[in-house]
């Protein structure tokens, strides 16, 4: 997950995300979240395939990623047999914020208090960039 915010509301942004990030965490989804979720899923599959273009991407992203051609058609028949309760435990499991690894490019001085208050763990500045 990516955000572009400005400095000055960097940590209510967080705590935002954070927010959000915990109550999918922790509640299940609705049927017809679940549903519309399918539904996008599938047509922006179908929409990659729709020309002959887009269909030598999508393969060669799949064969890339080391997935076969029988995905284009695995796939949709799987999403339509997830439960939201699969779908929670697997939330639980990846969007809890606890578990995530938080970094922030900004100005230090200007966001350390407010992201203070919102991540338990003291941020490392690093004020040195590599470059090669």
């Amino acid at each position: 997950m990516t955000a572009d915010v400005a400095t000055d509301v960097t940590g209510p942004a967080l705590l935002e995300i954070f927010y959000e990030l915990g109550r999918m965490a922790v509640l299940p989804v609705s049927d017809e979240e679940l549903d519309a979720a399918r539904q996008y899923a599938v047509g922006t599959l179908a929409l990659s395939t729709a020309t002959g273009v887009g269909l030598a991407s999508t393969l060669s992203a799949l064969a890339g990623a080391g997935i076969g051609i029988e995905y284009l058609h695995d796939h949709p028949v799987a999403l339509a047999k997830v439960t939201p309760q699969e779908v929670l435990e697997l939330s639980t499991q990846v969007l809890a914020p606890t578990r995530l690894v938080t970094v922030l490019v900004g100005d230090a001085e200007k966001i350390a208090s407010e992201v203070g208050a919102v991540v338990e763990t003291v941020p490392e500045v690093i004020t040195e960039v590599a470059t090669g």
